[in-house]
C-alpha cells in the first residue's frame, strides 16, 4: 500500500482585499502538515513576503532531503559509516 500525504492550505488574504488587482492582493497563506503549520508566500520578486517560506525554496528543500536520505539509507544499507552530511542546494528560476 502507497503512503498518503496530506497537507492543508488556507488563503486568508481577503481581509486585506480580494484578489481584484494582481499587484496588491496578499500572498500570504499557511500550510500544514499534521500538527505542523509553515506560514507561506510568493516568492519576494513575485511580491510575496521575504519573512516567509516560498514554495520555490520547500521545493529546493524537498528535493535537497529526498538526495540526502537516499544517500544515507544507502550507506547504511553497505556498512558505511556516514558521520556528517551537508548541502547547499540551489534553485535557479532565472533563466
Amino acid at each position: 500500500m502507497a503512503d498518503v500525504f496530506i497537507s492543508h492550505l488556507e488563503w486568508t488574504g481577503a481581509a486585506t482585499g480580494p484578489t481584484r488587482d494582481p499587484a496588491t492582493f496578499s500572498r500570504d497563506l499557511n500550510v500544514s502538515v499534521d500538527a505542523i503549520t509553515l506560514p507561506m508566500s510568493s516568492a519576494p520578486s513575485y511580491r510575496g513576503d521575504p519573512l516567509r517560506a516560498n514554495p520555490e525554496q520547500l521545493f529546493v528543500a524537498a528535493l535537497s532531503a529526498c538526495q540526502a536520505l537516499t544517500y544515507l539509507v544507502l550507506a547504511a544499507k553497505n556498512q558505511i559509516a556516514v558521520v556528517d552530511y551537508t548541502t547547499m542546494p540551489k534553485g535557479d528560476w532565472s533563466s
